[in-house]
């Protein structure tokens, strides 16, 4: 094993010196092209004047030594928004256009042995965006660690302190990030399929260097979405699947104590994002998310792998990566923490929450993991920073919000599981004991659907606005699509925080008694087949998911 990783690293070496960064310069020879490109503003009119241009090999990096600063620019944009390279040798490249790190944009192209001259599509500059990631070392190692990024003049030197690393100023696309050691004592580790969006962070999660052969353990998640299953028959996409663990199913004895070995993987042997939402070992319970691509519909031979008992080696748990906010989640709460602690917002967007009259430190098992007990009273969450936040919608947008709810007992009150303002959107239950939702409109007031309520038992409610229409599921299942304007006309309210467990701006508190879990606010119109899946996978009697040898 160590002669091969030894050749691997020989063969790497031999490639990045034939091709290193800055491949342009000296005299054109045969078999060599100019290059010519063009690029606009970020609007379509301004020219960046001025602009670097860098050249590299798709699969080269830069070098360690030139974490602190970035090389000589290839080339410059000049007034008009052109800019060339010359004696490009035959090869795939990227070539990155940066306007002072702020606006940039990365572009393929293959130089064939015959080209002469290649003349680029014009480009337009986008916002750049960020890489954040974290890393765990399971080896004695002083030596510090560098994340690089093939195909960019990009490096990283990793924070002995905190054990992260940032790399700001990328350019929109799709890359893989490479991990090495300044010694090389640690062998090197690619992290495929980093995604980067303008004006975003992507979260790499946290990495894993291990250097150990021991093959641990695997268990098949099987996904069944046939009539026996979830009775799904459409694809739906970037699925957060939910994997629950139990000493039925899972010999808890043979992870580690914090389920930190744990990890998923596609069939094909890639590492899937997820999160650990609860582990307990000694109550052998275990609550994890699961972000899969695709979920295939009408399908019951669909898996990946769960695989522990082994040094760990991929991205460990992440909440950003599974309810990505570029997949419509903007908030989710799982609300597993004591009512006394911050409640856990899991997308990057942070909007935790402040629990309020809660007098006890205790958890209270839910419907999926742990839960939030209201009293009635007093107790309730709020999420500062959320008034003027990208959860508000504007009025007849496309928006949904979730929860699963207990409730000990109807008695003709507002309940309000989740609210954004009285007169803006909330779930939960009227004063003629429905289960309701409304979106507040300026001409309309309230626009409500309404369904029956039933108390001691759990609920799965889903809300969705999909322009001029309404629908609210229970338990999956579409129970009103005809919302109606209740009340007189009145403004939307956009400057209350959310809350969770009473309203806001009302005379009616709405204090909510009973218990609340798996509160999500997203800002996608979430089809019939995305909610009855959740359904399906969420409910403690699930036949979506069987762990199998």
């Amino acid at each position: 094993m160590k002669m091969v990783l030894a050749l691997l690293g020989v063969m790497q070496l031999l490639l990045f010196l034939n091709c290193a960064t800055g491949v342009t310069g000296g005299i054109g020879h045969e078999g060599e092209a100019r290059v010519l490109g063009k690029v606009v503003g970020s609007d379509g009119g301004d020219i960046p004047d001025g602009a670097s241009v860098y050249i590299n090999c798709i699969d080269s990096v830069a070098d360690i030594a030139s974490s602190d600063e970035r090389r000589k620019p290839d080339a410059f944009v000049d007034d008009k928004g052109e800019f060339v390279l010359d004696s490009i040798a035959p090869g795939r490249y990227l070539i990155e256009v940066s306007e002072d790190d702020e606006n940039a944009v990365c572009i393929p192209v293959k130089v064939l042995r015959s080209d002469r001259e290649i003349t680029l599509d014009e480009e337009t500059l986008q916002h750049t965006g960020t890489i954040r990631g974290k890393l765990v070392l399971l080896s004695d190692s002083a030596a510090s660690i560098y994340v690089q990024i093939y195909g960019l003049d990009r490096v990283a030197k990793v924070d002995a302190r905190t054990d992260s690393f940032t790399i700001d100023g990328m350019p929109e696309g799709n890359y893989t990030l490479r991990i090495v050691s300044e010694t090389g004592n640690l062998s090197p580790k690619d992290i495929n399929s980093v995604a980067v969006e303008p004006d975003r962070i992507t979260s790499v999660g946290f990495v894993y260097q291990s250097t150990s052969e021991d093959e641990g353990f695997t268990k098949k998640v099987l996904l069944n979405t046939t009539a026996d299953g979830a009775a799904i028959s459409e694809d739906v996409y970037a699925f957060p699947v939910l994997v629950r663990l139990d000493e039925e199913h899972f010999d808890f004895s043979t992870a580690a104590s914090d389920g930190s070995d744990i990890r998923f993987t596609g069939a094909d042997g890639e590492y899937l994002s997820f999160e650990m939402e609860y582990f307990n070992a000694s109550e052998e319970a275990g609550v994890f998310w699961v972000r899969v691509d695709t979920v295939y519909g009408d399908n019951s031979k669909q898996y990946f792998l769960m695989k522990w008992g082994t040094s760990p080696e991929g991205p460990s748990s992440n909440g950003y990566a599974v309810f990505d906010t570029a997949k419509g989640f903007q908030g989710v709460w799982h609300l597993g923490e004591p009512g006394m602690d911050t409640i856990r917002d899991a997308t990057i967007n942070c909007f935790h929450g402040i629990g309020y009259g809660f007098e006890t430190g205790e958890t209270f098992k839910g419907e999926i993991g742990n839960a939030q007990l209201f009293d009635g009273a007093s107790s309730y969450i709020a999420m500062p920073g959320t008034a003027e936040s990208r959860l508000n919608f504007a009025e007849n947008s496309r928006f949904s919000v979730s929860a699963w709810v207990r409730i000990d007992a109807l008695e003709n009150n507002f309940l309000s599981v989740v609210s954004k303002s009285n007169q803006l959107y909330s779930l939960g239950v009227d004063d003629a004991n429905n289960w309701e939702f409304f979106e507040f409109e300026d001409e309309n007031a309230w626009v409500a659907n309404l369904s029956p309520a039933e108390a001691g038992v759990w609920k799965h409610l889903y809300a969705v606005v999909e322009n001029e229409k309404q629908y609210l599921y229970v338990d999956g299942v579409c129970v009103d699509s005809t919302a109606e304007p209740i009340g007189e006309t009145r403004y939307r309210v956009t400057t209350d925080p959310v809350t969770i467990g009473k309203r806001t701006t009302s005379t009616i508190d709405g204090w909510f008694n009973g218990l609340i879990d798996e509160v999500r606010i997203e800002s996608a119109a979430r089809s019939d087949s995305w909610i009855r899946l959740c359904y399906a996978n969420q409910r403690n009697d699930n036949s979506f998911i069987t762990l199998t040898e």
